[in-house]
């Protein structure tokens, strides 16, 4: 049995089972904008998120800071819109 699991391991391994992608952060901006203040950690952007979910076997990741401060706009500007509820037809 310990054999086994050995083996198993070892295929995980090759395959890159459970193996996180290289991720290249590009921290673009305006001329004329502010520093943006992002999570240190990528893991924790929107976009990255995103990305992996959409592609899990990615083995590399290009994320822009422009890009995740828009889809943290984007996110925000969602919660403070009034909810609507839909209207049943008797």
């Amino acid at each position: 049995m310990r054999d086994i699991r050995k083996r198993v391991e070892k295929l995980e391994r090759t395959v890159g089972v459970g193996k996180k992608p290289y991720v290249i952060c590009i921290k673009d901006r305006m001329f004329n904008e502010r520093e943006a203040v992002l999570p240190e950690n990528v893991e924790e952007w929107l976009t990255y998120q995103t990305l992996l979910q959409e592609n899990p076997d990615f083995e590399v990741i290009v994320l822009l800071a422009s890009n995740e401060l828009k889809a943290r706009e984007l996110q925000r500007s969602n919660k403070n819109q009034p909810k609507t509820t839909k209207m049943r037809k008797h």
